[in-house]
């Protein structure tokens, strides 16, 4: 699956970047990627609950998301005009309207001392 999700990620056009965004990330990080339907408010199927199998591409998408949120901020763009990952991740998220809980999960931990000095 990590190769699948690399493929998809590994278009530079940025047209094609939104499509793999809305059409794979988006959809997996919702929990549902085989119906392509959202249900605004439900808990994703990944966050819902401990002992249900989450799909290996939700898995994939949920390790990279974490990933490419612990190197914001960051330019949106790389120097090709491409979109970088951390933009797509973040915009899959945006998209995705999961709950408070399921978000607290897939951000970095700021480290306390660092969180008093930008409060």
């Amino acid at each position: 699956m990590s190769d699948f999700l690399s493929a998809c990620l590994s278009t530079r056009k940025p047209h094609q970047q939104v499509a793999v965004c809305n059409a794979v990330l988006t959809e997996a990080l919702i929990g549902q990627p085989e119906r392509f339907t959202r249900t605004p408010l439900a808990e994703p199927v990944w966050g819902a609950d401990e002992n249900v199998t989450v799909s290996p591409l939700t898995a994939q998408v949920v390790i990279r998301c974490k990933e490419a949120l612990g190197v914001l901020p960051c330019p949106h763009k790389d120097p090709d005009g491409a979109k970088t990952p951390s933009w797509l991740m973040r915009r899959a998220l945006q998209d995705a309207g999961l709950p408070d809980t399921v978000l607290r999960d897939l951000l970095p931990v700021v480290p306390e001392e660092a969180g008093a000095r930008g409060g």
